[in-house]
């Protein structure tokens, strides 16, 4: 009952998010809405883990893991934060959340997890589904998009994909507390944007 009262909790904030990263999206870009996000952020989990005590030194077999895991959040985050800014935010989030389908997916691939019939019927719904938001000139002609940006809905499919990926890299590295894996994924982000927001758009 707790794990499903957190991710509800963590829908909404992720929905509160979403609003706020709409709202602002006049007068900051993707990157620069990934930085303060992250930074902010990332004072807050430093707070916790010197309170908490926590060794922030990460075992070696579990690095690799943690790398690709901090990429794929971090492209993920400016993915996602551009194609909301983009898009209608109910299309951003639909295609967003399509990433625990693409999840059923690669956990079959890459972890070997079984799939049921009636799983793999829900899933292939769930990705028409997604087509039909999508609406891809090829099946639907040239009719406008609820978008700005043609390509605005193939960011937010790439943001589900990595989504996926992330989960499948942070279901590696379960032995790890949350705390430090959230540490190092912040850490890279708000480097990473505020390394871009500098050298491509001329400052923070």
């Amino acid at each position: 009952m707790l794990g499903l009262s957190m991710v509800a909790l963590a829908s909404f904030l992720i929905s509160i998010m979403s609003a706020c990263i709409k709202f602002e999206g006049s007068s900051l870009s993707s990157m620069e809405t990934v930085f303060w996000r992250c930074a902010i952020s990332y004072v807050y989990v430093v707070m916790l883990a010197l309170y908490w005590r926590m060794d922030l030194v990460v075992p070696r077999e579990f690095h690799w893991d943690l790398t690709w895991r901090c990429i794929y959040g971090f492209v993920t985050c400016a993915t996602l934060f551009w194609t909301i800014k983009e898009m209608t935010l109910a299309d951003a989030h639909v295609l967003a959340f399509t990433s625990p389908v693409l999840t059923f997916f690669l956990g079959a691939w890459l972890l070997g997890e079984a799939i049921a019939s009636v799983d793999l019927g829900c899933a292939v719904v769930s990705l028409v589904g997604v087509v039909c938001v999508c609406q891809p000139a090829f099946l639907f002609g040239s009719a406008a998009q609820a978008a700005t940006n043609p390509y605005a809905p193939w960011g937010g499919i790439m943001s589900a994909v990595l989504i996926a990926l992330t989960y499948v890299h942070l279901h590696k590295l379960a032995a790890l507390h949350y705390v430090v894996v959230t540490h190092y994924f912040l850490l890279t982000s708000a480097a990473a944007a505020g390394l871009w927001v500098i050298v491509m758009e001329g400052g923070v």
